[in-house]
């Protein structure tokens, strides 16, 4: 393995552990056993290391979802297995790293989280247009303007004015709305087969 790539997963494991707050580039310096300077031939400062990170995790997120669109049966349970995998992922972080990058990393965070948007309506519209076409899903949705909400709300779940980290877990803020938004867009017929992929997803009904 190269050394940037090396540096790159040893950064996030160190991230996860003690947060972005708790690990210094000479904290990484030294868990490598290499020299600050060749760590910054490779990365300009922490803020540079960190859109590395988070560029990967978009690209990785983005082969997922782009897989789980190819093998899901259906709208339901394609946007069941995007939640579950977005669940896992909100499950293994500590709360603060979220309010963290957006508190002291904000161009990083910023400039990922608007291309991170822009992915996440273009796949809740056609997920939304989906299941209108399988009969899932209410024909009278406006699937713009609900993808619009969608994101926008994600994006409240991991405001620290709103929900703050000490007391809400992104993760189980991310599952209520997983639930009142498949809830809100099922058709009549869609209400079954939702209980149906909720128990097969979550072992409870919806």
């Amino acid at each position: 393995m190269e050394l940037k790539q090396r540096i790159i997963n040893n950064a996030r494991t160190l991230f996860l552990k003690r947060g972005i707050k708790g690990v210094t580039m000479d904290n990484l310096a030294r868990h490598l056993g290499i020299s600050k300077k060749t760590l910054y031939q490779h990365f300009d400062n922490k803020e540079h290391l960190i859109g590395i990170l988070l560029q990967s995790h978009l690209n990785e997120e983005t082969r997922i979802i782009r897989d789980i669109l190819v093998k899901s049966t259906d709208a339901i349970d394609e946007f069941l297995k995007i939640g579950t995998y977005v669940l896992n992922i909100l499950r293994e972080l500590p709360s603060e790293i979220l309010f963290d990058l957006q508190k002291y990393y904000s161009a990083a965070y910023g400039k990922w989280n608007e291309v991170h948007k822009s992915f996440v309506y273009e796949t809740v519209r056609a997920n939304l247009e989906r299941g209108k076409t399988q009969g899932l899903y209410r024909s009278n949705l406006n699937t713009d303007v609900l993808a619009r909400i969608y994101v926008e709300s994600t994006t409240m779940i991991v405001n620290d004015e709103v929900f703050p980290p000490a007391k809400y877990r992104p993760s189980e803020l991310f599952e209520h709305f997983l639930r009142y938004h498949l809830n809100g867009i099922v058709s009549q017929s869609g209400y079954a087969h939702l209980q149906k992929h909720f128990y097969e997803h979550f072992n409870e009904a919806a």
